[in-house]
């Protein structure tokens, strides 16, 4: 279970939309995803690079158009299907609180009905340099999270455009326990953020490229970033932050993980 995550989101092939895909290190993502640019294939190809290992492996399922992603994800999880995973992620951008407590919802609904401990990973949008400042898109995505409390979810801000899978492939690299943080130097630096050239380095509607001061923002408000060290090369990762309330023992990933990995033993 652990280390196998859930991927949903819009797939380049309607198709193929609400099929479970099961997806490995060698899988040619434009034959399972279908040709041409989709978010699961941006996410799920990231993740790979940066999980550093021949060991792979995950589901995506392209949701369709007229369905929520709850039921796809409910499906997976009943029989026949009846997928084991450690986490789902979602493609798709976090609209609105409503969104963000729906993904919390649907963690204690999966615990409820199938009796499987789960994490849900969701992401909210990048910064739109045409109309937007770092500080006026601090403001914006934070109202998203502010006063929500949910221990089983993480939020990742699309900062580079693949952040969410850059950081779901670093929680998955064998070579460190469920219990590691992804924010170490030990395994390396993230590899492959960033969609476009532009991605690498993105900056405001005034040409402000992005800085620790905004990283440490946003950290602050309880998003997963990306982060680096001053005078040492590469990007890396700051904690895996959770939506828990004040003063929970879940408020980083790495510890729901640990209690999650025994919960399921125990029960068995």
């Amino acid at each position: 279970v652990e280390r196998v995550f859930l991927y949903l989101g819009k797939i380049a092939d309607p198709d193929l939309a609400g099929q479970i895909i099961p997806i490995g290190g060698n899988t040619d993502l434009d034959q399972a995803l279908g040709a041409g640019e989709s978010e699961l294939k941006t996410q799920i190809a990231a993740a790979r690079q940066n999980v550093q290992s021949d060991q792979f492996a995950c589901y995506a399922v392209g949701v369709p158009t007229d369905q929520d992603w709850k039921e796809v994800l409910y499906a997976a999880l009943d029989k026949p299907a009846d997928l084991n995973i450690e986490a789902v992620v979602l493609c798709t951008p976090l609209e609105s609180k409503l969104e963000v407590q729906e993904c919390m919802a649907a963690a204690s609904e999966v615990l409820a009905r199938f009796a499987k401990f789960i994490a849900v990973i969701g992401c909210v949008t990048g910064i739109d340099k045409s109309s937007e400042t770092w500080g006026s898109y601090i403001t914006r995505i934070s109202a998203l999270v502010d006063g929500v409390a949910a221990e089983r979810v993480c939020v990742v801000p699309l900062l580079h455009g693949n952040d969410l899978g850059c950081v779901a492939g670093r929680l998955c690299n064998p070579a460190v326990s469920v219990a590691d943080s992804p924010m170490r130097v030990a395994t390396g630096a993230l590899v492959g953020l960033g969609v476009t050239e532009d991605d690498i380095e993105p900056v405001d509607s005034a040409g402000a490229p992005l800085t620790m001061t905004t990283i440490s923002a946003l950290a602050d408000a309880r998003f997963s970033v990306c982060q680096w060290y001053a005078g040492y090369d590469g990007t890396y990762w700051a904690d895996m932050a959770t939506l828990a309330a004040e003063g929970s023992d879940y408020a980083v990933y790495e510890n729901l993980r640990v209690v999650d990995y025994c919960a399921r033993r125990v029960r068995i």
